[in-house]
């Protein structure tokens, strides 16, 4: 694990911006 933890939160990241900083697998929250 990093020292620093960052966290992007975004309602609708785009894929490009979410390549870019890393993240391949984003968790949907949906509501009910």
């Amino acid at each position: 694990m990093s020292d620093i933890l960052e966290i992007y939160c975004e309602h609708n990241p785009s894929p490009a911006k979410l390549e870019v900083i890393g993240v391949y697998d984003w968790p949907v929250w949906s509501k009910e």
